[in-house]
């Protein structure tokens, strides 16, 4: 009994003894401890850090819970120090160099906070020097033998161009300020755009004497920016040069785009050769349309090899639909004449509306093989509606005594000059007015003809009267309407209609 006596006083001072020490004081919150380390660093050479940097941090905290972290980039810590706060342990930071300067020397300071709200009152801190680094820039082109409905790379033009380039930047695209930009000499003042362009069109403003300023339109605006590039030679060669400037107000070397000449516009109207260069008698066409033009009393005039190549590249077509848009808008009448009418309608829809929503004239003159399609978002610009397609197992075709009746007063007949072993007659649009119907045969299978009694018309006008514009449409090519020798009447009607 005694012994059981004894060993429960003694557990009785033990537990008088825990109760006595958990009574004591609190012990106070403990801040956090924080850690930091650059993880990745792009160096640019000279023993200079680079200016994107990816670093990461962690907290100890040895009585409670890290719950985020603060950093800044001040220089000198205190009370006004301004903080920002983040829950993650890591970061890519692209760090800003002043603006005029090469290098500078950056300095952070990140603190763990813990779940009462305490700080690290020592943050951890890294400190490095930077060096800026130095942008680059090049022009860009479209690929040679490639679609023309894409655009070419022009050796000449009308003075409207497109020209397309991209920035190269160490420390971030976003890094890049400014494009500057010098027409023949980089001693001038340069045309200064914003860095988020990545093309422009130029527009000269005064086509009477040899030098003019440019309208530019950066990227895809409507309206020209502000200021304008000076010193565009006219019936000259032209090079545009570049440099990029960023943030930091580093330059790039200046870098010359593919050299230019510019011609200078002489006449209201534009005769476009839409044929292949080495299509047969390519060469006769422009003479043969000249000169009945010229008789018809419209001798003074401009011309556009439209497809011609050099070397598998298109040098007269403009780098985009666009741009041939307001090299067209140049002029007031387009009389155009071509060997495929899918190309034609394709690209004329694409460049010959803004012509015509302001009045203009256009005369298209292109053959239309059988694979062409009926009907086509394309044709919206012209009089037709839908192409007629001959009844299955037969052709239309066309012979050297068959001729076009004109169905308007004034207009000639004409007669084809050779056998044409596909027509496509045209049903039109509400508004518009046949201008000519053709003496269509109809050919079943090898041997067997007859007249066709249907639909006829392959030729028609369609004219607006709220914008003045007027498109005279002709699936048959106009050179091979001559076998009376009276195209030109045809030409001098026209001269009348159009108001040349």
């Amino acid at each position: 009994m005694r012994l059981t006596y004894l060993l429960m006083l003694a557990l009785a001072g033990l537990l008088a003894g825990c109760a006595s020490d958990f009574n004591g004081d609190v012990s106070p919150n403990k801040p956090p401890v924080t850690r930091l380390t650059a993880d990745t660093i792009i160096l640019n050479g000279n023993d200079r850090l680079g200016t994107r940097l990816h670093l990461r941090w962690w907290g100890d905290d040895e009585d409670g819970l890290v719950t985020g972290y603060e950093f800044t980039f001040d220089s000198i810590l205190g009370p006004s120090t301004v903080w920002q706060f983040t829950t993650q342990n890591d970061s890519i930071f692209l760090l800003t160099i002043p603006a005029g300067v090469d290098t500078f020397n950056f300095r952070i300071a990140i603190r763990a906070v813990d779940n009462d709200g305490a700080r690290d009152p020592k943050p951890a801190t890294l400190g490095y020097p930077s060096r800026n680094a130095p942008p680059s820039v090049n022009f860009t082109y479209l690929p040679d033998n490639g679609n023309p409905l894409a655009g070419g790379n022009p050796k000449t033009s009308f003075p409207v161009i497109r020209y397309a380039w991209e920035a190269q930047d160490d420390d971030g695209l976003e890094n890049i300020g400014s494009f500057e930009f010098c027409l023949n000499d980089t001693t001038v003042a340069p045309l200064i755009i914003p860095g988020v362009q990545r093309s422009m069109i130029i527009q000269g403003n005064n086509l009477t004497g040899n030098t003019t300023d440019c309208n530019v339109f950066p990227g895809s605006f409507q309206i020209p920016f502000q200021d304008k590039l000076n010193g565009l030679k006219l019936n000259d060669s032209n090079t545009l040069y570049i440099r990029v400037v960023d943030l930091s107000l580093a330059k790039s070397k200046w870098v010359a785009a593919n050299t230019i000449y510019v011609r200078k516009p002489t006449s209201q109207v534009l005769l476009v050769n839409a044929y292949n260069n080495t299509a047969a008698g390519y060469g006769d066409l422009n003479t043969f349309y000249r000169q009945q033009l010229a008789t018809s009393g419209v001798s003074s005039l401009d011309t556009l090899n439209l497809l011609e190549k050099e070397g598998g590249r298109f040098v007269n077509l403009a780098a985009s639909n666009r741009t041939q848009s307001l090299i067209f808008s140049l002029f007031k009448t387009v009389i155009w004449y071509g060997q495929d009418a899918d190309f034609s309608l394709a690209y004329g829809t694409n460049t010959l509306t803004d012509l015509l929503n302001k009045g203009g004239k256009v005369l298209m003159s292109t053959f239309v093989s059988g694979a062409t399609s009926p009907k086509e978002q394309a044709y919206d610009f012209t009089p037709i509606d839908s192409l007629l397609t001959p009844p299955t197992g037969s052709t239309f075709i066309m012979v050297d005594t068959s001729t076009c009746q004109p169905l308007q007063n004034g207009w000639p007949q004409l007669q084809y000059s050779q056998f044409q072993p596909v027509v496509r007659p045209m049903k039109l649009i509400g508004g518009a007015q046949p201008l000519y119907n053709g003496r269509i045969i109809r050919r079943i299978g090898v041997a067997n003809f007859s007249a066709w009694t249907g639909p006829s018309c392959v030729m028609a006008i369609r004219a607006n009267a709220t914008t003045g514009s007027e498109i005279i449409f002709s699936t048959l090519e106009l050179h091979k309407l001559n076998n009376q020798n009276n195209i030109g009447q045809f030409f001098a009607k026209l001269k009348d209609e159009f108001g040349l």
